[in-house]
């Protein structure tokens, strides 16, 4: 890779379809705010939504994401580090976690 910084595709206008609640809406926007080539936690952005303790539900808010590309749900992974769950399943071997670790691998190999 020639280490050309991948574009910022969000546009805040995602983060308010009708039909979401606050809660994912909040979540959405704030995991729109996580950097390419840097991942958090479930936990971490629960603390962020000031709702310690809500990471589970904060990956639920995040297995619901319609957006993957737009919304980087790819980058959120479990407190010690594994990727966690992606596109509604958490099975090691399934190409959604496939994707999602090369979704990873992609961005790291682009940073600035």
């Amino acid at each position: 890779m020639d280490g050309t910084p991948l574009p910022n595709v969000f546009q805040s206008s995602f983060a308010t379809i009708e039909g979401l609640s606050t809660f994912k809406q909040n979540c959405y926007e704030m995991t729109a705010q996580i950097e390419h080539s840097d991942s958090r936690t479930y936990a971490w952005l629960a603390q962020r939504l000031k709702k310690p303790g809500a990471a589970r539900a904060v990956g639920n808010a995040l297995r619901d994401n319609a957006f993957p590309l737009f919304i980087p749900c790819h980058r959120v992974l479990k407190r010690d580090g594994k990727l966690g769950g992606y596109m509604g399943t958490d099975e090691l071997n399934s190409w959604q976690l496939y994707l999602k670790k090369t979704f990873l691998e992609l961005e790291n190999s682009h940073q600035q």
